[in-house]
């Protein structure tokens, strides 16, 4: 008996297809798998900068901060110039070579601070800076929450507080006294995760 239309290969009769061209799974487990994980398990130590102990940007202090958040292939800096560096990406995170292992910062531990309201250049700092109460101010973005030292503009230059955080693309948490704020980007990301599942935001949390 002949195997009906669409059958064929069924009754065994049929050579087996050669599926390893269109089967990058398994090219990958063959021939990759191990250089993936040599590679990750570089990561976590100072990979290619191992023998770098000065930093490659002023030359002068010891190397020690790289970004996780950036793709520099982990170049490692100094403490000053990792937070030069970081001046309109306040929200990166900071890993520290203790000797032994990464430790993680965040670049208010380094001694980065946010000013807003003065825009000219990042150079441009007010005069009378408005520190956030308690110096402590809490940023929503990237996918995760951050503390950050933040001076808001005291000199009337940059106007009203929950002015100056729209400006920044920072949406305030309340319009009195604002310690919080969420990134115009991650609520973007958030209204589209409940429009798509229906996640609530303490599930986003």
């Amino acid at each position: 008996m002949k195997p009906g239309p669409g059958l064929v290969g069924l009754s065994g009769s049929s050579p087996a297809l050669n599926i390893t061209k269109d089967d990058p799974l398994r090219q990958w487990t063959q021939h990759s798998r191990d250089d993936f994980l040599d590679l990750l398990l570089e990561l976590e130590g100072r990979g290619v900068h191992h023998s770098r102990s000065v930093c490659p940007a002023c030359y002068l202090e010891p190397s020690a901060y790289c970004c996780d958040s950036c793709t520099s292939g982990g170049e490692l800096l100094c403490k000053g110039c990792i937070v030069k560096e970081h001046g309109k990406s306040p929200l990166h995170v900071i890993k520290f070579w203790n000797g032994k292992f990464f430790e993680t910062k965040t670049l208010k531990d380094l001694g980065l601070r946010i000013q807003l309201g003065h825009w000219a250049s990042r150079e441009d700092r007010c005069f009378l800076p408005d520190r956030a109460a308690g110096d402590s101010f809490v940023i929503i973005g990237e996918g995760r929450v951050h503390s950050v030292a933040l001076d808001f503009c005291g000199c009337g230059k940059g106007g009203l507080q929950t002015t100056q955080l729209m400006r920044a693309g920072l949406y305030p948490a309340t319009v009195v006294d604002p310690r919080t704020a969420a990134t115009f980007a991650e609520l973007d990301r958030f209204e589209l995760l409940n429009y798509e599942s229906k996640c609530s935001a303490w599930d986003y949390y």
